[in-house]
């Protein structure tokens, strides 16, 4: 549950993440900045915040120097709402689309990166959302995915709000994933090229895109 979540009248879900209701040193909390912080060390350019939730983590990567805009979108009208009251930035802009739907990209432009953290988990039918990031993306752009590790696709979750959860394998070789994928594993803040034998808790995966738009 979403400490203070009465106080400051958020809805109270683990799956949406609103950082003022949350106690200092919070785990979770932690571990979703930790990733945010992360890529924004090489953050550059027009960058694409897919499932941004309540978008402390788009603003976090607004304030990056080589950032020009980023923009966020997410399917909750709950969460984008609190996102714009107490995340907005001069150069971030949020949008509400379903990942699921086709077309959700439409409209939004080209990115330099797209940033998807803790999204596939949660998805049905995975068609859609990479034929989205597949359009939006420019040529040689930078894809950032990262999810919790698991039992598999197609296998139950321990986790209530997950469909499934990934092995290792399989995050190797998402469809998104063009060219060849460099994996880091992360266990609470801690987040390091992927190292054999130790155990992560979650893998992100970052894959550049291998030719330009057109010939991809």
């Amino acid at each position: 549950m979403c400490v203070g979540s009465k106080r400051w009248g958020y809805p109270p879900t683990e799956e949406r993440i609103f950082p003022a209701s949350r106690r200092s040193g919070d785990r979770l909390l932690a571990e979703h900045w930790a990733r945010y912080r992360y890529v924004a060390q090489t953050a550059r350019g027009r960058i694409l915040d897919l499932g941004c939730g309540t978008g402390y983590g788009s603003r976090e990567l607004a304030r990056t120097p080589g950032v020009a805009e980023v923009v966020g979108v997410d399917r909750s009208e709950e969460a984008l709402a609190w996102a714009m009251r107490y995340y907005r930035d001069p150069k971030v802009r949020f949008y509400r689309r379903d990942l699921e739907s086709s077309g959700w990209e439409r409209g939004l432009g080209l990115f330099d990166e797209v940033i998807a953290f803790e999204i596939i988990e949660h998805l049905a039918d995975e068609k859609r959302f990479w034929s989205g990031i597949d359009r939006c993306l420019r040529g040689y752009g930078l894809l950032w995915i990262s999810t919790p590790l698991g039992r598999g696709r197609g296998r139950p979750s321990s986790d209530p709000f997950h469909l499934h959860q990934l092995r290792r394998s399989e995050a190797a070789q998402l469809p998104g994933a063009r060219g060849k994928p460099v994996l880091y594993g992360q266990t609470g803040r801690w987040i390091e090229p992927w190292v054999p034998g130790r155990r992560y808790y979650t893998v992100l995966v970052r894959a550049r895109r291998t030719a330009a738009r057109g010939n991809a």
